[in-house]
């Protein structure tokens, strides 16, 4: 499909961001989608990678020290009209999370959350699929 090949091409950009605990599991939940991504773990730190790529959704860990830093931090400016922003949570205290006033997913869920929001996003059309539909 043709998400699938955007994923494969290194078209779709996801920026995870996080304790470097919980990396290695945010990394097997997307790498089992083939999902390519960018790990950050600090604000300047997505602040720095935002400013040298483009990305289209961020997955921001809940229980960072700051999360709310580390989307303040985000600038998504990818090449979908749509960017989204997950929280995700793998069970930990997330006390931050009450500022931003978001509702985390569980880790393990977060990969499909992601996928789903990629392949929406995919589907969203910026301009005429035709050049004589006009423009």
């Amino acid at each position: 499909d043709a998400l699938g090949a955007a994923v494969l091409a290194g078209r779709v950009r996801v920026l995870a961001a996080g304790r470097e605990a919980t990396r290695e599991r945010v990394e097997a939940v997307l790498g089992d989608l083939g999902i390519e991504y960018v790990w950050a773990t600090e604000a300047e730190e997505v602040r720095r990678v935002c400013r040298q790529r483009y990305f289209e959704v961020a997955l921001i860990d809940a229980g960072a020290e700051d999360p709310a830093a580390l989307v303040a931090a985000l600038e998504l400016r990818g090449r979908r009209l749509h960017r989204s922003v997950v929280m995700f949570t793998d069970g930990d205290p997330a006390p931050g999370v009450v500022r931003l006033d978001a509702e985390p997913v569980a880790l393990a869920d977060a990969g499909a959350v992601v996928l789903g929001l990629l392949e929406h996003a995919g589907s969203t059309r910026v301009g005429p699929a035709d050049p004589s539909e006009g423009g």
